[in-house]
């Protein structure tokens, strides 16, 4: 959690839930939250839905039991992000937490963190859909809160895939107060930014046409590098050339090491998809946007690639596929590798990235045998 701007001591009854571990110690709520992942969040919830939902209780201790519900996908935590996001400026809790470098409240960011960060717990709890919503609403105030580096928990492809009309809006309004001469508080070129590079990731040509669009209003160097991922993550000739246009607008040091690795790591994922193009094929065309909006489970794609993919090159996929797992000697690199390979969602739950992989090629060398 940010730093909150006085001292504040908790009641006895938070300090049960979300400053006593399950050992009965002192404890960080991060790390009550974090440990109670396991399943003992069982435990805390009735606690924490009453504090959360007592409207004459403490406004940081109802925000702190929202940040621990929402984390566990519990659905009452989530409504409570939704009534905050319309609440707006007017939330309750607005204030219990602000931003250490810009001093402004960054209490919507703290709950993109817990939103954003929940996705298998939602899955497990059956709570998919309501984290969805949550997260709309979060994402729909990105022009107007703080969120900084924490909007990138919002962003993952499942969320981006089923709300890119609304994000693109959202960007389209920051780009406009950015343009006018209003003084905002917070780094909202950054923030827009941060849209516009996972709107790139669906639609190069989209996400490069706004992105110049942000350059000309001005949003900052931070904003402008991070429009290099643009150039690194993209593929065609209109991402390529923006490179030149964010040295016009900030020729710094800064700006041409970002580039730099931008384009380092551009060659490096050329070169993968090179050395795996059977694998690329795979991940790109049935593990990308239209799986993580929802339309396909991990069986179906499979299936679905099964039986539109000629023997030949089912054949060269499974030999691809383990030598990928073989090559990529670490998960780190092996979770780079299939991202710059195409791979949008994520594994199924408690199976590992490395084992699923070596699942899909033994299911594709079975299907060869019948």
């Amino acid at each position: 959690m940010s730093e909150s701007t006085s001292p504040w001591t908790p009641s006895s009854a938070l300090t049960a839930l979300l400053y006593t571990d399950f050992d009965g110690e002192p404890a960080d709520p991060d790390d009550v939250i974090a440990d109670a992942l396991d399943g003992g969040y069982t435990e805390r919830t009735d606690g924490l839905r009453g504090i959360l939902q007592d409207a004459a209780a403490d406004p940081v201790e109802r925000f702190l039991a929202c940040c621990a519900l929402a984390t566990w996908a519990d659905p009452v935590g989530y409504q409570a992000v939704l009534e905050a996001c319309a609440a707006g400026e007017r939330a309750v809790w607005l204030g219990a937490s602000y931003d250490r470098f810009h001093g402004v409240d960054d209490t919507f960011g703290q709950l993109a963190h817990c939103v954003g960060g929940s996705s298998e717990m939602a899955a497990e709890r059956g709570t998919a859909d309501e984290r969805l919503r949550a997260a709309k609403a979060l994402l729909n105030l990105v022009d107007q809160h703080q969120f900084g580096r924490s909007l990138q928990w919002l962003l993952s492809d499942e969320i981006v895939a089923v709300h890119t009309k609304g994000i693109a809006a959202v960007a389209e309004r920051g780009m406009d107060r950015i343009a006018s001469a209003e003084t905002i508080g917070f780094d909202l070129g950054l923030q827009i930014a941060m849209l516009i590079v996972s709107l790139g990731d669906a639609d190069e040509s989209t996400g490069t046409s706004m992105a110049r669009r942000l350059i000309a209003a001005q949003p900052g160097e931070r904003a402008l590098v991070e429009l290099t991922d643009l150039v690194a993550r993209g593929s065609g000739e209109q991402s390529l050339s923006l490179a030149a246009e964010l040295t016009a607008a900030a020729n710094t040091q800064r700006m041409e090491q970002a580039l730099s690795e931008a384009r380092d790591r551009r060659l490096d994922r050329e070169r993968l998809r090179e050395r795996f193009p059977h694998v690329h094929h795979l991940l790109r065309g049935y593990f990308h946007l239209s799986f993580v909006a929802g339309s396909l489970s991990h069986a179906e794609a499979v299936d679905s690639y099964l039986t539109l993919t000629p023997k030949e090159e089912l054949r060269k996929t499974a030999e691809e596929l383990s030598s990928l797992v073989t090559e990529m000697d670490s998960r780190t690199r092996l979770a780079r590798a299939v991202r710059s390979l195409g791979l949008s969602a994520a594994t199924p739950r408690g199976v590992s990235l490395s084992q699923w992989l070596t699942d899909v090629a033994a299911i594709i060398r079975q299907h060869q045998k019948i």
